[in-house]
C-alpha cells in the first residue's frame, strides 16, 4: 500500500509539473492556464492537447518524444493494472504516441533520451516545495520511457543490436538504482526486469536456464522466485559485455542433438551453410529453419550467416 501511494504521490507531482514543460511541446491550449481551466471537462482538455497535424508531420522524432512525454495525459498510462493495455488505449486518445510509434527511429530516440538522463541529477534538485514536483516528474519520466520501450517492443521485432542497445540502457540504470535504493525505491523495477527479460529470451540468452517460474515472471509479470531476477540482471550483464564480432553465444541452434529440424533463434538469418565432417557443403537456405531429414547421422557445421556477422554452430543429426 505504502509503494501503491508513494506511485500515484509521484504521478500526481509529474501531473502538476507538466505545466513547466507545455510551453515547450507547442499545445493548442497550454495546461495550466485559464484557457485550460475554463475548458473543464477530460475530453475538451483531451482534444486540446492533440498536436496540429502540420505539427505532427514536421515535428523532429525528438521533439515528439518530448511531447509525448510531458503531455498532461501520459499519467493515465498508470489507470490500470495491465499496463500495456493502458498504453494501447492511451495511444488510441494521443496523437503524438500514435505519431510516434509508427517512426522507424522512434525506438532509438528514446534509447538516446533514456540513456542520456542520469539517475545522480535529482541529488542537485533542491527539497524544497516548488522543486518537489520537478523531482516527482523525474522519477516518473522513466517509468513512462520504459512503459514506451516496453510497447514498442509488443508492437515491433527489435532487431539484435536494437535489442543490446535497450538491454544496455535498462541495465545501466537498474545497476545505479541500487546505489540510491532510498531514493528511487523499488517501484517498477519488476517492469523494467520483465522488459529486459523479454528482450534477452528473444535472442535465446536463457538457454542455461533450469525452471518455469523465470518464464511465468516474463509472461505475465508476477515473480514467484526473486532470484530470477538476479538471474535476469547476471545474462544482461553477460549479453552486453560481449564484443559486436562475438556474439556466436547468444545465436542458438536448437534442439541439439535432433532427428531432422534445427532451428536458429538469436539473430537475423540471411543465409546458412551446411557442411558435413568431410568439410563438404551438402545444403544451403535462407530459412532459420533447416531440415536435416535427408542428411546421414552424424556432426555437421551451420555457417550462419547475418548482418553482423558469420556465427558458426555444431550439430549432431541423430
Amino acid at each position: 500500500m505504502r509503494k501503491l501511494l508513494l506511485i500515484l504521490f509521484a504521478g500526481l507531482v509529474s501531473l502538476l509539473s507538466n505545466e513547466l514543460k507545455a510551453q515547450e511541446v507547442l499545445y493548442p491550449v497550454i495546461p495550466g492556464t485559464e484557457e485550460w481551466i475554463a475548458l473543464g471537462s477530460y475530453s475538451a482538455r483531451l482534444a486540446s492537447v492533440q498536436l496540429p497535424t502540420d505539427t505532427l508531420k514536421s515535428i523532429s522524432t525528438a521533439r515528439l518524444l518530448e511531447s509525448c512525454l510531458y503531455n498532461p495525459f501520459i499519467i493515465d498510462v498508470l489507470a490500470l493494472d495491465d499496463l500495456m493495455y493502458s498504453m494501447e488505449l492511451l495511444t488510441g486518445r494521443l496523437n503524438c504516441l500514435e505519431e510516434l510509434y509508427s517512426r522507424e527511429d522512434a525506438l532509438s530516440e528514446l534509447v538516446l533520451l533514456y540513456s542520456s538522463r542520469q539517475v545522480e541529477f535529482i541529488f542537485e534538485i533542491p527539497e524544497c516545495d516548488d522543486s518537489q514536483c520537478d523531482q516527482g516528474r523525474y522519477q516518473m519520466d522513466y517509468v513512462y520511457l520504459e512503459l514506451m520501450m516496453t510497447y514498442m517492443n509488443n508492437i515491433i521485432d527489435f532487431s539484435p543490436d536494437e535489442i543490446k542497445d535497450v538491454v544496455s540502457a535498462l541495465l545501466d540504470k537498474t545497476t545505479r538504482w541500487e546505489h540510491y535504493y532510498d531514493t528511487y525505491g523499488a517501484a517498477f523495477r519488476g517492469n523494467v526486469l520483465q522488459l529486459m527479460g523479454r528482450l534477452l529470451n528473444k535472442v535465446g540468452a536463457f538457454y542455461d536456464y533450469q525452471g518455469t517460474t523465470l518464464f511465468l515472471f516474463l509472461e505475465t509479470g508476477y515473480c514467484s522466485n526473486a532470484s530470477d531476477l538476479d538471474y535476469i540482471m547476471q545474462v544482461a550483464r553477460r549479453f552486453t559485455d560481449i564484443e559486436e564480432n562475438s556474439f556466436n553465444q547468444f545465436v542458438i541452434a536448437f534442439p541439439n542433438p535432433t532427428d531432422r529440424l534445427v532451428k536458429i533463434i538469436g539473430t537475423e538469418v540471411e543465409c546458412v551453410e551446411v557442411f558435413n565432417a568431410k568439410g563438404q557443403m551438402v545444403k544451403e537456405t535462407k530459412e532459420n529453419m533447416i531440415d536435416l531429414s535427408a542428411q546421414e547421422a552424424g556432426t555437421y557445421i551451420l555457417k550462419v550467416i547475418t548482418p553482423s556477422g558469420v556465427v558458426t554452430k555444431q550439430i549432431i543429426k541423430n
